[in-house]
């Protein structure tokens, strides 16, 4: 499958309701990176009962401390 956006391999193909859509790894962090600035990853963090995704929010998970 082709990305929906471009013309390369898709990697990601999500389907929704039977609709599946191609996306490559740059378009699917752009879709990705969207969604986290609006409130529908809010919501599906609510959903989910976490406090976010490690590397998804800007924040690592760790506290800074060497780790040894």
């Amino acid at each position: 499958m082709r990305c929906h956006y471009c013309d390369r391999e898709a990697t990601f193909e999500p389907e929704m309701d039977g609709v599946v859509v191609g996306l490559c790894d740059d378009h699917f962090r752009e879709q990705f990176e969207s969604l986290s600035e609006s409130d529908v990853m809010e919501n599906l963090q609510r959903e989910l009962g976490v406090d976010g995704v490690d590397g998804i929010d800007g924040v690592d998970g760790s506290d800074g401390a060497d780790e040894r």
